[in-house]
């Protein structure tokens, strides 16, 4: 199973020089700067756009650049705070949770935000390929999400406990409605 694309930050090798151990990092390890942003008023794909432009992350094999960005994050216009200090990737966690989207790096080693995908479409791992049971946590029952103080609500049930989301990225009570849905 290929588990995608990684790089070298840093390794130790000991004098007897029998072991070697390697710490590798996805694309994020490159994002760590702060985001500078030149403009105001935009979409959250040009956001993210100017967040990836600014990380000058490494090209594929082919020159294509590593990042896939759904196409519904220009649906959702906002304006950029003035007090917006977050590093590039804290930017781009902010856009895919206001987009309602997910961030990953996949196995060949792309980022993606985009909506999460209802079907299977990785490697299923089930009883005849695991080598070990699963672990499970039971959680608590989600009471109500809560986004911005207030500025858009989701219930779920009487009981449990209340999610809250702070994201100043979500400025509209449509968009955090929808966020916290």
């Amino acid at each position: 199973i290929k588990a995608g694309n990684f790089y070298m930050s840093a390794w130790e090798t000991p004098q007897n020089g029998i072991t070697a151990k390697f710490t590798a990092r996805d694309l994020l390890e490159f994002m760590s700067d702060t985001f500078t942003t030149i403009s105001t008023t935009i979409t959250l794909y040009d956001l993210a756009l100017e967040a990836l432009t600014q990380a000058d992350l490494p090209l594929n094999g082919d020159g294509s650049v590593k990042w896939i960005l759904d196409d519904s994050l220009k649906d959702t216009t906002i304006t950029v705070p003035e007090e917006f200090n977050y590093s590039i990737a804290d930017v781009l966690k902010l856009v895919a949770n206001a987009g309602r989207c997910v961030i990953y790096q996949d196995r060949t080693g792309t980022l993606n935000i985009k909506p999460v995908a209802n079907e299977l479409t990785d490697y299923i791992i089930d009883r005849f390929n695991s080598y070990q049971n699963a672990e499970y946590e039971i959680t608590k029952e989600l009471k109500s999400v809560d986004v911005n103080d207030g500025m858009g609500t989701a219930t779920n049930s009487q009981f449990g406990e209340i999610q809250t989301i702070s994201n100043p990225l979500i400025q509209d009570a449509t968009v955090a409605n929808n966020v916290a849905e």
